[in-house]
């Protein structure tokens, strides 16, 4: 957290309002309206500003409060201000900053009422989405209506390129200015050392050196200081490194959680489909096989239908009221073979249905299957990165060892270079010093000369102005003497200073010449420890470089986490709904156990042949396809035999026909029979009188015996029923001829039949009876 800052931030057109607004807010600057709502996709940098106004808030105002809330950490403190706010009430200023506000799900209220508490105390509230707070279904309105009244900032997400960028063009401002600083250092030693080299005085040389040492004395404490932070930003580097790996491991942790989590609900899933998929084929099955039994028995019946409508073909020419009774059975069992149809159509419609649901179940498990490998992926992913940024960290360690070595074995040289320049310093020293002595007693000796010959040209004088005394004169000859004594021998030890100082002189110039010689090795060590520096510098850069990635790869970690977080919400409410689902499909089955109570039995066993079925459902599917053809073969028959009945139908109507036009015929005849039964009445009415006054007996009680004249009278007669006006009965023994007679108004004439029917024609083509009301063939 504490590595989130402003400073940090990348700003661009996209987000720059967003940036503007959360600095004022750690400025305290007042934002109005409140409360200010940050709302862009993941990764786009809401939490990096939040966690900046908490650093910016903390370092510079100790008076400020802060409350930081997320979706997965409510802390206790900030609870208790519901009941009792009086720590808001107090403060001066207060910010409370909630984060992954789409996320929350369980104490949306309480957020609401400290939400709320802080909005009445006129403090500053920010809160970070992902999703606009209207589309939320979790919050309730007073919360929408709350968010409404504040502002929203919408931070557009940038693409990826844009995002490279940017990072590039921070990472190479930042190495142009240290690039230009080191310049500027190297450009002021390479000034010091060129003044240094263009100095031809020894003790102006030895001031440059100083200086020149101190200068390098100072970049090589500004070296060991850099250094040290280098070293203390591989150390926090390294913590980091080590901090993330952690995270990288709780996320690890959490996406094998997820995965197992995911496993399991691919197990329970495919248990589920699999059982629901017996069940179907069960159910399939047992449809399978009602439908079967019923088209048998629809089978059975139309071949019973196909034998009645034999057997009603064969009684046709028996009875014209068994074909009519036959010809409604027929349309019957057509209606029943619609029906049945209709009903096989909806149990196909059934199958198919069943089929789409399975397919979407399908489908599901392998949705699932396909996030769960998704997610797979992106875990190898990122441990591949990690793997990649644990060997770049390795090899910059490597780097950074052997420049270390490097440095280590240059400024041994430096060192080196320094004690021995610092030896010919000395000695040079020592030489200016003996021979700044040498000077000294020189110029004392001659000025002692140059007073001591002032003094005798002065006696001189007074010796030519006035007389001398010879003591005197003496003593001054001595003096003179000692004088040109001592002169000759200050002239000789200058001659011999010169020489001296000559040999100095030369001596001096070596020491300059290895003087000059150190400083060349000097300005190679100090090109050297430039390029150490600026090597140093590109370490750090890529330092840099490196803590930038290990921020993004943090915060796709943390975006992965919260996908992590998703996905198992998205598995959680997959569970849900595949329960759901699980319990209509379960009230589905208790329904179909309730209506499929008498196959029972049959479930039974089914059940206990379940193993078997799950490796036969294959061969099953391609039987009930087979059986679906074999009920399709069976409609067409069933139709082709309807229309068979049809047909026989249209031929017995033809007969009808045929048979109408011979009983409109024979109705033609009535009219020529009638004459001829009502001359025969004459006749019997005379016969029966003739018997009445021979015997006492009814005519109608007495056996009587006709002459074939009578027979020939009755040759043409045919079989009728309910004549125009009467009804006659006559009975004929067709063994004896002996024939029983009856003319009444109420008696059906059944039957008349004559030996010789040749006439009348075969029984074979046709056959009469009587029947209600009308006559029927």
């Amino acid at each position: 957290m504490k590595r989130f800052n402003f400073g940090t931030f990348l700003v661009d057109d996209a987000n720059r309002r967003a940036f503007e607004v959360c600095r004022d807010i750690a400025e305290l600057n007042p934002i109005k309206p409140q409360p200010v709502l940050l709302l862009g996709d993941e990764g786009c940098g809401k939490t990096h500003l939040l966690y900046s106004i908490v650093n910016r808030v903390r370092a510079g105002s100790s008076k400020t409060g802060l409350a930081y809330v997320t979706a997965y950490d409510f802390p206790d403190q900030v609870r208790a201000l519901i009941d009792d706010p009086s720590p808001v009430e107090r403060a001066q200023n207060a910010i409370l900053l909630v984060d992954q506000l789409e996320a929350v799900r369980e104490w949306i209220d309480e957020l609401e009422g400290v939400i709320r508490i802080f909005l009445d105390n006129r403090h500053t509230v920010v809160i970070a989405s992902s999703v606009h707070h209207g589309r939320l279904h979790n919050l309730p309105k007073s919360f929408k209506d709350l968010l409404d009244s504040g502002s929203v900032v919408q931070i557009i997400p940038r693409t990826s390129e844009s995002q490279l960028d940017l990072i590039r063009r921070q990472v190479r401002t930042e190495s142009d200015s240290l690039l230009a600083i080191k310049q500027q250092e190297v450009d002021q030693l390479r000034a010091i050392l060129q003044r240094t080299g263009r100095s031809n005085e020894i003790p102006e040389s030895f001031e440059e050196s100083n200086i020149r040492f101190e200068a390098e004395r100072a970049a090589k404490e500004e070296l060991a200081r850099k250094l040290a932070d280098t070293e203390q930003d591989v150390a926090s580097l390294k913590e980091e490194a080590e901090e993330q790996a952690n995270q990288i491991e709780e996320l690890r942790g959490l996406l094998d959680a997820a995965r197992r989590e995911a496993v399991r609900a691919r197990e329970d899933g495919a248990s589920e489909l699999e059982a629901t998929r017996t069940r179907m084929a069960l159910e399939l099955e047992a449809i399978n096989a009602a439908h079967r039994q019923e088209l048998q028995s629809a089978l059975r019946e139309a071949k019973e239908a196909i034998e009645t409508a034999h057997e009603l073909q064969r009684q046709l020419e028996e009875s014209r009221t068994d074909a009519k009774s036959h010809w409604q059975v027929a349309r019957d069992l057509q209606q029943q073979l619609g029906s049945i149809q209709d009903e096989s159509h909806e149990q196909s419609e059934k199958v198919t249905h069943l089929n789409v649901q399975l397919a979407e179940a399908r489908k599901e498990a392998e949705s699932s299957v396909a996030e769960i490998r998704r997610l797979s992926t992106l875990l190898e992913d990122a441990n591949k990165e990690l793997a990649g940024f644990r060997e770049e960290r390795a090899t910059l360690a490597d780097e950074f060892a052997a420049l270390r070595a490097q440095w280590e074995v240059a400024n041994r040289e430096r060192d080196e270079a320094v004690r021995e320049r610092d030896q010919l310093v000395g000695r040079a020293t020592t030489l200016l010093q003996q021979v700044e002595e040498r000077r000294i007693q020189i110029a004392q000796a001659e000025q002692e000369h140059h007073r001591r010959i002032g003094e005798m040209e002065k006696l001189i004088e007074q010796m030519t102005t006035s007389a001398i005394d010879p003591v005197e004169m003496e003593r001054l000859e001595t003096e003179l003497s000692e004088t040109k004594s001592a002169l000759e021998t200050a002239l000789k030890s200058r001659d011999s200073a010169v020489a001296e100082l000559e040999q100095l002189r030369a001596e001096s110039g070596g020491i300059r010449q290895e003087l000059e010689t150190a400083r060349a090795e000097l300005e190679a060590r100090q090109n050297e420890l430039n390029e150490s520096a600026e090597e140093v510098e590109r370490v750090r850069a890529e330092v840099e470089r490196l803590r930038g990635e290990a921020d993004q790869t943090h915060a796709e970690f943390v975006r992965f986490r919260e996908e992590a977080a998703n996905e198992r919400a998205l598995l959680d409410e997959d569970k849900q709904r595949l329960a759901a689902r699980l319990q209509d499909v379960e009230s589905e089955r208790d329904d179909l156990r309730a209506r499929l109570q008498v196959k029972e039995r049959h479930y039974d066993e089914c059940e206990t042949e379940r193993d078997t079925l799950r490796v036969k459902l294959q061969s099953k599917e391609r039987e009930c396809d087979e059986r679906e053809r074999e009920l399709e073969s069976l409609r067409q028959e069933a139709a082709a035999q309807v229309a068979a009945a049809n047909a026989q139908a249209g031929e017995v109507e033809g007969r009808m026909v045929r048979l109408q036009n011979v009983y409109d015929a024979l109705c033609r005849q009535h009219h020529k029979v009638a004459d001829q039964l009502a001359a025969a009445a004459d006749v019997l009415t005379r016969l029966g009188s003739q018997l009445q006054t021979q015997d006492t007996e009814p005519v109608e009680d007495r056996q009587l015996e006709l002459t074939p004249a009578f027979f020939e009278n009755l040759a043409n007669a045919v079989p009728l029923v309910n004549g125009p006006s009467s009804h006659s009965y006559v009975k004929l023994d067709a063994e004896t001829g002996v024939v029983e007679a009856s003319v009444s108004q109420d008696s059906p004439l059944e039957n008349i039949m004559s030996p010789s029917s040749a006439p009348m024609g075969s029984l074979d083509d046709y056959e009469m009876y009587e029947g209600e009301g009308d006559h029927s063939i």
